[in-house]
């Protein structure tokens, strides 16, 4: 089943107010089989808000409306409804007793304004609303079917709890879904898709959506089945298959962070990190920091911006910042040793580069780094070169190095085992 969502009102079309409602309502389909194939912003306009109808009923079974439903005079869905649908509106008389007992209880008199809230197309299923005076209702044609909600999200997220409207998705759930997320770090949207073309148009019962974000690739997977344990079933294989593929750059399931992936590999380990950053600027300790617990493993950092702090608490020689410069294999090498040796952690990671926008040169352009990572067992630095602005280039530069530090806990834990 497709279903399309339609955000009416002038506040959300101008960007004012966030249309929350559409997340939360595509959301809350999607255990019910229904899919959101298209999503509307539309003004409070009856004539905009009839032709948004009608091109929703087209391309979807259900068509969901938020706003519009309350007592003032551009609070106009129910009527645009009622003219896409060729309905009339009648007037429901529990509804307004409902409406009385709200302003008895609020000890509020009550506006005559509000009676037009209990109006709704002939024929309409209305759902009184446990957080405010706009009931919703939901209203069947031979073309489709349009559930009205209201605006406000705490309406909506009450409304989608209600006996009525549960039920009435559970009349129509066809088999069961299971989502799942894979994080990928070191590979590329478009990599990936390629591996994954072959998965991707052979199973209708399974749909694959990589995406990037900064630095790596999430990859959300639908399962549909039957039964939920057909559609756990289909996920596994799925992903038995991923893992022999492109397993090297998995690095977690589900919503986890990469500094929390981290942080769980550290603790289990039983080890200790220290940081030592330079054009990040602190950036890798806030992001670790900011995960409750963090202190456990990690002992904190150093921002040694410049060359007299690389020496002094880092211990880089300067030998290798007058041979090689601040921003070398070097530097990023001694930086990373300098501070685990310093602080006593098991991993030192350090970061040094050119984040931009000036300061770069032919032989080391802007957003060229250097990513340094020392254990017992070694140090090394690896080279990158990424294109951005100086807020992207530090970012790339964090999570590179959370990456990097990720995987030398791996390596030490398997030493130890």
């Amino acid at each position: 089943m497709k279903c399309c969502i339609i955000a009416i009102g002038a506040e959300v079309v101008s960007g004012d107010i966030l249309n929350t409602n559409g997340v939360t309502i595509a959301n809350y389909l999607k255990p019910y089989g229904i899919k959101t194939v298209m999503q509307l912003t539309v003004d409070d306009c009856k004539k905009d808000i009839v032709k948004a109808i009608k091109r929703g009923l087209k391309k979807a079974d259900l068509v969901i409306t938020t706003g519009g439903l309350g007592p003032t005079y551009d609070d106009i869905t129910k009527k645009a409804v009622a003219k896409a649908l060729d309905r009339e509106l009648i007037r429901d008389e529990y509804s307004v007793e409902m409406l009385n007992l709200y302003f008895r209880r609020a000890q509020k008199p009550m506006p005559q304004s509000n009676l037009s809230q209990c109006y709704f197309p002939k024929g309409s299923q209305i759902v009184q609303n446990p957080n405010g005076t706009a009931p919703a209702c939901i209203t069947g044609t031979k073309e489709g079917t349009v559930m009205m909600l209201p605006g406000p999200p705490i309406e909506v997220e009450a409304l989608l709890r209600t006996e009525e409207i549960t039920s009435y998705f559970d009349s129509l759930k066809q088999g069961e879904i299971v989502e799942t997320t894979l994080k990928f770090f070191g590979i590329g949207e478009s990599h990936l898709e390629e591996v994954l073309s072959d998965y991707m148009k052979k199973e209708k019962n399974l749909i694959l959506a990589p995406y990037a974000k900064t630095g790596e690739v999430q990859l959300k997977i639908t399962a549909k089945g039957d039964t939920r344990e057909e559609a756990i079933t289909r996920t596994n294989t799925l992903k038995e298959k991923l893992y022999e593929l492109v397993g090297e750059y998995i690095y977690t399931e589900g919503d986890r962070k990469l500094e929390e992936v981290l942080l769980d590999s550290l603790k289990q380990n039983g080890q200790t990190l220290a940081t030592a950053e330079s054009c990040t600027g602190g950036m890798i300790g806030q992001m670790i920091t900011a995960i409750p617990g963090s202190s456990d493993s990690y002992f904190g950092g150093a921002i040694t911006y410049s060359n007299e702090l690389k020496q002094k608490i880092c211990n880089v020689s300067s030998e290798t910042l007058s041979e090689y410069g601040a921003v070398s294999k070097g530097t990023a090498c001694e930086m990373a040793e300098g501070i685990r040796l310093f602080t006593g952690a098991d991993i030192g990671v350090s970061v040094t580069g050119i984040a931009g926008p000036g300061g770069g040169t032919e032989e080391k352009p802007v957003g060229l780094v250097y990513v340094g990572i020392s254990t017992c067992d070694k140090t090394d630095a690896f080279r990158f070169h990424f294109v951005g602005n100086r807020d992207k280039i530090r970012q790339l530069s964090a999570k590179n190095a959370l990456h990097l530090a990720l995987c030398a806990s791996k390596s030490l834990g398997e030493i130890k085992k």
